[in-house]
């Protein structure tokens, strides 16, 4: 199927009713991700204000031995708890990601979605591990992706820092770097986005690994990577507006007094907002990962010849299983009841 603008369209403007008909249900779900991800970040920032590690970086020059031995016990402290909010975020919110993408998932094809939903994959150990490796390998070919890129600006960077060429003269050279940077990061920001269609993979097809998943809904819209970059950068306007909201929101904080009360008010603002805008984004993708489902799609193939190939396999044990079943029975039968032969002996006895 071809994703054209009035595809893109319809489908937008559907899941848009949906979205708003349940959109208590959608900042409720994206709250319920939201808020442990947000406290774990705190946690982490709370323990890297107690390292102070800021104290040891002021020395910038003729370090001690002992000041030496602080910074680097300071620089373990930090990554062990760069460490830690990894292995939290991976328990806790890898789960309730795995949940909001089924509740999105559900919305977008008019099924029944409720807040259960995001819990649900802590009811199933299979289902908690599955959402676990799934996060990892979403990861993982995030890190691919950005790698080197990353690299390369940071490299960039540093030339002109290094150089002292942050003076006026090269404003526009720096400019220039920055803003294609962040074309390539937007452009890699939509390839990675793709991924999210292993959610709907490994969600339809519960034989399959989570890479293969992931490496399937990479491919899902191959050849359309335009259509999709369209259809991702029709959602841009909407951020935009998040970000206002948001930088309105911090600057009224800085006028006034009661910063406690307008943050905590702010805050749930922001987070309904997010949670209106990416339902609108996900169930608008999944929507159209469930219409490329519908039409003939040759990524799906490999889906099917590898279900179809596992099916082969566990029928062939399935049957060995009874061969070897039968068979002992079969041996414990003749071991009860051993085959009687007549006595030859005790006949010619009786009947000299």
């Amino acid at each position: 199927m071809k994703i054209t603008t009035q595809v893109r369209r319809e489908i937008k403007a559907e899941q848009k009713k949906r979205v708003f008909n349940a959109v208590k249900h959608c900042m409720g779900a994206n709250a319920l991700v939201t808020l442990p991800a947000v406290l774990i970040v705190f946690l982490g920032i709370v323990l890297y204000g107690r390292i102070g590690i800021s104290h040891h970086l002021q020395y910038s020059s003729n370090y001690s031995m002992m000041q030496l031995y602080q910074l680097m016990q300071a620089f373990k402290e930090v990554l062990n708890i760069y460490l830690l909010m990894a292995v939290l975020l991976l328990v806790i919110v890898s789960p309730l990601q795995m949940g909001l993408m089924q509740f999105y998932l559900a919305l977008s094809r008019q099924d029944t979605a409720s807040l259960s939903m995001v819990l649900r994959p802590f009811t199933s150990l299979r289902t908690f591990f599955r959402a676990i490796r799934l996060q990892v390998c979403m990861w993982f070919r995030a890190f691919l992706w950005l790698f080197l890129p990353v690299a390369l600006y940071m490299t960039a960077m540093s030339s002109f820092l290094l150089k002292g060429s942050f003076l006026a003269e090269n404003d526009v050279q720096i400019l220039l770097v920055s803003v294609f940077c962040g074309l390539c990061f937007l452009v890699l920001r939509v390839k990675i986005a793709l991924y999210r269609a292993g959610y709907v993979i490994a969600s339809d097809y519960q034989g399959i690994g989570m890479w293969f998943a992931t490496a399937i809904g990479g491919q899902f819209f191959r050849g359309q990577f335009g259509a999709m970059l369209l259809f991702f950068c029709s959602f841009l306007p909407f951020y935009a507006l998040y970000g206002v909201a948001a930088a309105g929101g911090l600057l009224l904080m800085q006028t006034t007094g009661t910063v406690l009360l307008l943050s905590f008010v702010w805050f749930v603002l922001m987070v309904c907002l997010d949670g209106i805008i990416k339902a609108y984004q996900t169930t608008s993708f999944f929507a159209l990962v469930n219409r490329m489902q519908q039409e003939e799609n040759p990524v799906l193939r490999e889906i099917d010849i590898n279900e179809q190939f596992l099916q082969w396999i566990q029928q062939a044990v399935e049957e060995a299983d009874e061969k070897d079943a039968s068979e002992t029975d079969a041996d414990v039968t003749d071991t009860e009841n051993p085959e009687q032969t007549p006595d030859t002996d005790a006949d010619n006895s009786k009947h000299p």
